[in-house]
């Protein structure tokens, strides 16, 4: 998911910044050309909106909650901090 954003050009950037993340851990961890593509396509898809594209954390997150009793979020990557990663929503209705 990418980071919060308030308007196309911060989502943009916010897009590029996770592609760019991608991106560059497919090609530190040697992947084969074809991934570095899918790579690069997802990098080009969440910028441009084109196709499937990620949302921000916050948004997903608010979604959830309209509709969840119990919403828990766990980021699984990237290790460090930063706006954007992959994360596991846990949705519950208890």
């Amino acid at each position: 998911m990418i980071g919060v954003y308030a308007d196309e050009q911060s989502r943009q950037l916010a897009a590029a910044e996770l592609g760019y993340a991608y991106l560059k851990a497919v090609i530190e961890n040697r992947a084969p050309l074809c991934i570095i593509a899918v790579a690069v396509d997802i990098l080009r898809n969440d910028v441009l909106a084109d196709g499937e594209y990620k949302n921000s954390v916050d948004k997903l997150v608010r979604m959830a909650e309209a509709v969840f009793a119990r919403v828990t979020l766990v980021k699984t990557w990237p290790n460090f901090s930063a706006s954007y990663g992959d994360h596991l929503l846990v949705l519950r209705n208890e």
